[in-house]
């Protein structure tokens, strides 16, 4: 398991409790991929435009975003990171420090509120309308090329919503409102 405090970010075994390793990154969020990959994502909590990526606590990659970053997401297998700032998202292929894309939502007067994204690349980003009555979900392939799109007027307001999250496996995808669930096959 992961805690992050005033010193930076620490791993432990969850069956034993010991120390794994530990990263010099004070962490506004962050995401990890499974245990056995070691890898972490963080966006930093003094200098928010920083993203860091980090295997068995050695730093990978140190990314910037345009600006303060507020969202992070790492596929179970460690091989892609999805970092967001307030209008675009970055797909990352840690260990390099350039992304293989960037998106910005296609419309204005949104703010990325959930993201993820799978082993194969696929990144899911949910936004909210300022006006908090409308939510869009993007899914985008590995190659950056937006596959799916739904657009979700909002009966009840909620800040973090559409939220977005993938199945076991990456097969599947749930999009999030308080109004709705829908569940997609991604195969």
């Amino acid at each position: 398991f992961l805690v992050n405090n005033r010193d930076g970010l620490f791993a432990y075994g969850a069956n034993d409790g010991r120390l794994r390793w530990t990263a010099p990154m004070v962490a506004r969020s962050f995401a990890a991929a499974d245990a056995t990959t070691g890898v972490v994502a963080a966006t930093g909590e003094e200098d928010r435009r920083r993203v860091g990526v980090f295997r068995n606590g050695e730093q990978i990659v140190d990314y910037r975003l345009e600006s303060n970053g507020g969202n992070i997401a790492v596929s179970p297998d460690g091989r892609f990171v999805l970092a967001a700032d307030g209008t675009t998202a970055h797909l990352l292929i840690p260990p390099s420090d350039q992304a293989l894309w960037q998106i910005a939502l296609p419309d204005s007067g949104y703010t990325i509120r959930s993201i993820a994204v799978s082993d194969a690349g696929l990144a899911l980003i949910g936004a909210q309308h300022e006006s908090r009555r409308n939510g869009m979900v993007l899914i985008a392939d590995q190659g950056g090329r937006v596959v799916y799109r739904e657009d979700l007027p909002l009966e009840r307001s909620n800040a973090q919503i559409p939220a977005v999250q993938l199945g076991a496996g990456g097969e599947s995808a749930l999009l999030r409102s308080l109004e709705e669930l829908i569940l997609i096959d991604l195969r």
